[in-house]
């Protein structure tokens, strides 16, 4: 839940940054999403 918690805050706040490159933004943070919940895994 600290994960998902924390990725939606930083998609809110990206959001807010500029609505025109909010597809920059998520992709980035899925990105990074992606690496946080692999590397505790392993």
């Amino acid at each position: 839940s600290l994960f998902i918690t924390h990725a939606e805050t930083k998609s809110n706040t990206f959001g807010h940054l500029d609505a025109d490159n909010s597809s920059i933004h998520v992709e980035s943070t899925d990105e990074l999403c992606y690496e946080n919940l692999i590397r505790p895994l392993n």
